[in-house]
């Protein structure tokens, strides 16, 4: 049985963690991704919308041109750090004794 593991990206300058999204925001909870597919699912997300910013950029007679054009290209977990975690059973109780 393969165990089951957890992560968490945590930006490096003052240990927040990231919440996910297209627009991340970083806090001292932050989100938990159960497996590294949807890790990769959000981290392919947020490139497809760079690319897609990339274009609106580039092209200005797209209609979101005027949108884009200011935009800053940054990557968001440029200076950050994946953290794992793989869970650890603490206590067995009883389930009828927490009623």
């Amino acid at each position: 049985m393969s165990s089951m593991r957890f992560f968490r990206i945590r930006r490096k300058s003052d240990g927040l963690f990231s919440v996910g999204g297209q627009s991340p925001k970083f806090t001292k909870k932050g989100k938990i991704w159960q497996g590294l597919g949807p890790l990769k699912n959000h981290l392919n997300l947020l490139l497809q919308d760079y690319m897609r910013n990339l274009r609106f950029k580039r092209d200005q007679k797209h209609p979101y041109y005027e949108s884009y054009k200011n935009f800053d290209v940054v990557f968001i977990y440029q200076e950050c750090e994946l953290v794992e975690y793989e869970p650890t059973e603490t206590a067995v109780t009883n389930l009828m004794d927490i009623f």
